[in-house]
């Protein structure tokens, strides 16, 4: 199985890409990278409907960490997340 990466660049935007891939190739010349890690997009087994974000590990070729707000923030840049409830959105 895949894994997914991502980074989350300065200006809030992010970008999602395979394994194949470095996380230093991500690079752009107007925003600097500011966390870089792997991440799962699941649906909850004990929460049907409900999908998570989970970002976790660590890019080896940046030296940077998944930190606990990038959940959020890939969440929401995705419409997985309710701005009303601050809550995971759930899809029925």
């Amino acid at each position: 199985m895949n894994k997914t990466k991502y980074v989350i660049y300065d200006d809030g935007s992010f970008k999602l890409f395979d394994e194949t891939q470095a996380h230093s190739e991500q690079r752009q010349s107007s925003n600097n990278i500011i966390s870089a890690a792997f991440i799962n997009i699941y649906v909850a087994k004990n929460q049907p409907g409900r999908v998570l974000v989970d970002c976790y590990g660590e890019s080896i070729s940046l030296r940077m960490k998944a930190r606990p707000e990038d959940n959020k923030i890939i969440a929401k840049g995705l419409g997985l997340y309710d701005p009303w409830s601050d809550e995971p959105l759930k899809f029925y």
